[in-house]
């Protein structure tokens, strides 16, 4: 009887981790935003990933939003490929798996959207509220003296500075509600806000300094894809974008390892739709 319920135990325990975002071979190293970046180049055809990276980027200035979907959707089965499938072949964009690359990148897409929407609000106002300020002080008399005019530029620097690391902050929060969304393939996860603040507070303040991290190497990544005749940065973002969920499947393992919990996995959209182990 007891060989029975143990076997039935087993059996259940066996589906739940099947409909859950889980790791095959948790890690046994921390974090690290170099691996985020360098991780892709285990793929033999990882020029050809970013080529077709750099190419979505570039042709959603003329077919808006449709093949950054397709771009997005095929990093969320990457990522899902690196968590669930960490010694298979690194998974290459297959132009004969579009409906679902589209289908599963449509709900990171618009969560990004009107998560992005939500965060540009308090940022906004808070940069208009520090031009106000500006004018008002640079109209007063007070402006005239030398001591002030060096005092307010003082506050003006540390606001500035205050604003970024708020956007940042606000920017880290949001990444971890996209990679919920596009792992889960479902646009309502974006919106588990206990589940990422839970998530943050298990990370802790190493997290916010990883995405310090990322987004400056990011923006360097950037700069010098200026260089190759501006179109350079789309290629380069493709690579970021890429890094970017990398870097939140590594902390995931910590969160799950910490006894965080795991993330639904869509019947429809997960890794067995592109390639049935």
């Amino acid at each position: 009887m007891t060989s029975e319920s143990d076997t039935s135990q087993s059996s259940n325990s066996v589906e739940a981790s099947s409909d859950s975002l889980v790791f095959a071979q948790p890690r046994e190293q921390h974090p690290s935003v170099i691996e985020a970046f360098t991780f892709l180049l285990k793929a033999e055809r990882w020029p050809l990933i970013l080529l077709i990276g750099g190419c979505s980027y570039l042709l959603s200035g003329m077919v808006p939003i449709v093949p950054v979907m397709f771009f997005s959707g095929y990093i969320m089965f990457l990522i899902e490929q690196q968590i669930r499938r960490p010694n298979a072949s690194v998974l290459v964009p297959n132009f004969d798996d579009t409906a679902a690359y589209l289908e599963r990148g449509a709900w990171t897409v618009l969560a990004q959207i009107v998560l992005g929407i939500l965060i540009s609000i308090p940022t906004t106002m808070f940069l208009i509220a520090l031009i106000i300020i500006a004018f008002m002080v640079g109209d007063s008399e007070i402006a005239q003296d030398r001591s002030t005019q060096l005092m307010f530029v003082i506050i003006l620097v540390l606001s500035l500075g205050l604003l970024l690391l708020i956007s940042l902050a606000l920017y880290m929060f949001t990444g971890i509600l996209w990679f919920r969304s596009g792992m889960a393939g479902s646009f309502k996860e974006a919106f588990q806000f206990n589940w990422a603040w839970n998530f943050l507070k298990t990370c802790g303040l190493r997290i916010f300094f990883g995405f310090f991290c990322l987004a400056l190497i990011a923006t360097l990544l950037n700069l010098l894809g200026l260089l190759v005749l501006l179109v350079g940065t789309y290629f380069t973002g493709a690579l970021s974008g890429i890094a970017g969920m990398h870097y939140l499947s590594q902390w995931y393992d910590y969160y799950l390892a910490q006894g965080g919990t795991p993330i639904p996995l869509s019947p429809k959209l997960r890794l067995e739709k592109l390639a049935p182990e």
